[in-house]
């Protein structure tokens, strides 16, 4: 359970009257941002498309409160077409209300505000997820934008959502073709639950403790406690877990020179709040699983700079970049309202397990540089040569702790009692690295003006330099063997291996030689890593009409410390591209992908990091040897490394019936079969989707478009358990022949042999998932009234079905019967927009916004009002404690009168 502001410079200007209302309005808003602590820019770019619910396209000053341009894109009310064929997006007409000043700058803003009121179930989580909308008033938006010719500098400030949870805010300055210095700030909420039963006061800090009515601990009476729990949790229901994500950055671009542009920027992002998050005691799967609330307070520091440079011939890129991760709260204690029952501990007693800790995520840093080369080759056929070469390195150094928080608590048959102490630990902070490797080569060549030849060669890596000990170099065990207290010694750590799990509410143990030893006991951490090499050709021939594109790949992985040392993927594709058929376009391609891969072990990638290492295992008649041999069945392939097969096809078909209609299709075939596995992913699995698009721009002041996606996929599964065969015993007689130390691995990992795993009882999995996406929308401009209206319809649906092993008993298959319900989800969301003009310069918009969810979800069914999963008779431990209700059906409306001035 463990261990595991921004300062704002006023510049006084000399303006009219209208100037003085701007720099008001702009003042304001500026105001609003030097409020909050993480005022920045992003570092790399991101961000750069500010927004939220009720602004969804980007606020753009010049034409926010315009209509459509009657003349359409070319100057025609005619649809205009890209070279593909697609019809362009009707734009807006910029704004004539330009304003000047006497010092020569020309200006123009807005700002959109008024009164929202919302109704219905809006405090559920499906209406207010990714959104905060509320009663009363609202600054929707506001935009200012100037320039002034002489000088060739600007500036633009845009805003909107002014003092929500979704609140954002940009401003651009500079002078062209010269500097410029981008800033933004903005707020993204993020609503895991409305439905949270909690039981702790504290939530968001790193310290729970249990409201009035529960015992930590547990009162010894476990029938009263789950009578407790249920109580405390229906009287604080529907409480709200979340976060807000605050971002905020600074980016300057400078150009040094005609060919020499450098760049830096820096960006701050916080993120406040609380989730559920899960907890267990004691071992063997664990006992009373039971959702706490995690603290959530991160920062994230990103920083980067680089350099550009270009001519005729040659183009060149530098950066380096620096992330920094701090984790405000270290770790998580929690007081438990249950008594558990704790392992083979020496000192622990009933009831003395009242609280637990988590070790939070740790401190951590990423950086990297990266450089980036391009000459264009006119003599070698008009190609192109391209280089990439980056080196990163993501580290943290994080202070450990404890095993336990109780202090006498000992494993059996070990000496010591420090394991509430950093002296038990191998080490007192992570020391965790992992570095990268990358470089990529590209050329391009056109032999002929129709054909175009590119290949490259890509290399990536990862080293993992990270190895953790869980070795207590200051215990000894009670009898090592010979009747001498000691440690045993291995990597350089002698001491007593393994650890206590749980806050000491159990251990995962490799005792001395007095003890019962096992093979399986984890005693080091797994470092892993991977190099891949990716190494292509593609061709390009142009014919008059169309064109046929093919391509081929090899991809080799070389994985450390993993079932496979190496697997390699050829995978091929041809496409064709006709544009000779009347007023339609055909693409269509067809990929197949082969993987295959050195031999598959199952146990051995991680014998050195299991006790069986440093442990011989038993070769006496009679001896259980599973725990040295067995890591999982032998016909087992996980399906990363897994010989895999997949082929897809892609179809996408434009129509353009008429000049101003558009009809698109387009399909996806997927299907991949993992011929190697017997058991894991098993039989096809299907990924395929269909998508229909309608475009009608019959003017340029109306537009009609409508589409359908569907998807549907399908996943078989089969494994077998353990259990239930004649067990790893040395001397013992299988279906495979008698178990021998020799022979044990092979026979003991396979289900044909009837030791460990047995063929017959083998189980088998069948996944349907199934989405549907309807979308209308409607806009016309009736002169100088407008309107636009959408409805979009969603739902997807899981279902599994599947088949118990042979050996399961009868009252379990009466329980279990063949499948899960049906996991359903469904929205339903429409929204309009009525603007009518008031004056030459003020527009009222009217707004409506509904919506309508609707959820069923098994893994919930039961534990809406109870969230005690009992054990019957409800005397013992719950099988679980789930105090997250899950997604509620919700149907709630949004309603805004707001006034847009154009200032």
């Amino acid at each position: 359970m463990n261990n595991v502001n921004a300062n704002c410079a006023a510049v006084r200007l000399s303006v009219q009257p209208q100037v003085r209302m701007l720099s008001v309005l702009v003042g304001a808003a500026l105001a609003m941002m030097a409020v909050e602590r993480a005022w920045a820019d992003s570092a790399v770019g991101a961000d750069t498309s500010l927004g939220n619910a009720l602004n969804l396209a980007p606020v753009n000053p010049l034409t926010y409160t315009s209509g459509y341009d009657p003349d359409g894109l070319n100057g025609e009310p005619i649809a205009a077409r890209t070279p593909t064929g697609q019809l362009y997006s009707v734009p807006k007409v910029p704004s004539d209300r330009v304003h000047s000043t006497t010092g020569g700058w020309e200006y123009l803003g807005f700002v959109e505000f008024g009164v929202t009121h919302v109704s219905g179930d809006h405090r559920e989580q499906g209406f207010k997820r990714y959104k905060d909308v509320g009663n009363g008033g609202y600054l929707s938006a506001f935009g200012v934008s100037a320039e002034k010719a002489d000088t060739a500098h600007y500036f633009e400030v845009v805003g909107g959502g002014v003092d929500r949870d979704d609140q954002f805010y940009g401003a651009t300055f500079g002078r062209y073709n010269d500097w410029r210095v981008k800033a933004f700030y903005n707020e993204t909420p993020h609503v895991f639950t409305t439905s949270f039963r909690s039981l702790w006061n504290g939530a968001g800090s790193g310290n729970l403790t249990l409201k009035p009515g529960l015992t930590a601990g547990g009162s010894g009476d476990l029938a009263a406690d789950n009578q407790a729990i249920t109580a405390v949790a229906q009287a604080n229901t529907n409480t709200e877990l979340g976060l807000v994500r605050k971002k905020g950055g600074l980016r300057l671009d400078m150009n040094l020179t005609d060919n020499l542009k450098v760049f830096a920027g820096y960006s701050l992002e916080k993120r406040e709040g609380a989730r559920p998050f899960g907890s267990v005691w004691a071992g063997g799967g664990g006992q009373a699983p039971m959702e706490v609330i995690e603290p959530i307070d991160y920062e994230t520091h990103d920083f980067v700079g680089g350099l550009y440079y270009t001519d005729p011939l040659n183009s060149f890129n530098l950066q380096a970049s620096a992330s920094l991760f701090r984790n405000n709260i270290d770790t998580l204690s929690f007081e438990t309202p249950l008594r558990v029952t704790p392992g083979t501990i020496t000192g622990a007693t009933p009831g003395m397990f009242t609280a637990g800790r988590f070790d939070l995520y740790p401190d951590n840093e990423a950086y990297n540089i990266k450089a980036e080369y391009a000459r264009k080759l006119p003599d070698l056929m008009n190609g192109r040569f391209t280089a990439v070469v980056s080196m990163g390195s993501s580290r943290q150094d994080d202070d450990l702790v404890p095993y336990t928080t109780y202090s006498g608590l000992r494993p059996t048959n070990v000496s010591t009692a420090n394991w509430d102490s950093t002296d038990s630990l191998s080490r007192q902070s992570a020391d965790a690295r992992i570095d990268t490797r990358l470089v990529d080569l590209g050329l391009s060549l056109n032999p002929t003006s129709r054909l175009n030849i590119k290949a490259k060669a890509r290399y990536y890596e990862t080293r993992n330099h990270t190895d953790y000990l869980a070795c207590n170099p200051n215990a000894e065990y009670i009898d090592s063997g010979d009747g001498t207290p000691g440690g045993v010694s291995a990597f350089g750590c002698t001491g007593v291996w393994g650890r206590m799990i749980n806050d000491g509410s159990n251990v995962s143990m490799l005792y001395g030689g007095n003890g019962a030893a096992a093979g399986n006991i984890p005693i080091r951490s797994v470092p892993y890593d991977y190099r891949k090499l990716n190494t292509g050709l593609t061709a390009d021939w142009r014919l008059k009409t169309s064109s046929i594109n093919a391509a081929y790949e090899r991809e080799i992985y070389a994985r450390d410390h993993r079932e496979r040392d190496k697997t390699w993927e050829d995978k091929y594709k041809l496409g064709y591209v006709n544009r000779s058929i009347e007023d339609t376009t055909v693409r269509l391609s067809f990929a197949h992908d082969r993987r295959r891969g050195s031999s598959y072990h199952t146990h051995h990638p991680y014998a050195s990091f299991l006790s069986g290492h440093i442990v011989p295992m038993p070769e006496a008649a009679g001896s259980n040897v599973q725990s040295w041999v067995v890591h999982m069945n032998n016909g087992m392939r996980k399906y990363d490394l897994s010989d895999r097969d997949q082929n897809t096809l892609n179809a996408r078909l434009n129509y353009m019936p008429r000049e101003d209609l558009d009809i698109g299709l387009s399909a996806q075939l997927k299907e991949i079969r993992y011929p190697s596995s017997d058991y894991g992913r098993s039989g096809k699995q299907r990924q395929n989707w269909f998508n229909v698009d309608v475009d009608w721009q019959y003017s340029p002041a109306s537009n009609v478009y409508a589409f359908y996606s569907f998807q549907r996929g399908t996943l078989d599964q089969r494994s077998v358990p353990s259990g239930g065969g004649t067990g790893c015993l040395i001397g013992a007689s299988s279906l495979m022949g008698v178990i021998t130390p020799e022979n044990a691995e092979e026979i003991c990992q396979s289900p044909n042999s009837g030791a460990v795993f047995v063929a017959g009882n083998f189980w088998e999995l069948d996944h349907k998932d199934r989405s549907d996406t309807l979308g209308l929308g409607l806009r016309h401009d009736f002169g100088k009234v407008k309107f636009d209206i959408s409805y979009t319809y969603a739902k997807s649906r899981t279902e599994m079905k599947y088949s118990l092993p042979a050996n399961a008993n009868a009252a379990t298959i009466a329980a279990a019967g063949s499948g899960f319900p049906d996991l359903t989800t469904s929205q339903n969301i429409l929204e309009a927009n009525l603007l009518v003009p008031v004056t030459k310069t003020v527009s009222a918009r009217l707004l409506l916004r509904h919506e309508y969810g609707r959820y069923r979800d098994w893994h919930y069914s039961g534990l809406e009002s109870d969230p005690v999963a009992v054990n019957a008779p409800g005397t013992a431990l719950p099988t679980a404690v789930i105090l997250d209700a899950g997604p509620q059906n919700y149907r709630a409306s949004l309603i805004g009168l707001l006034l847009q001035i154009r200032l």
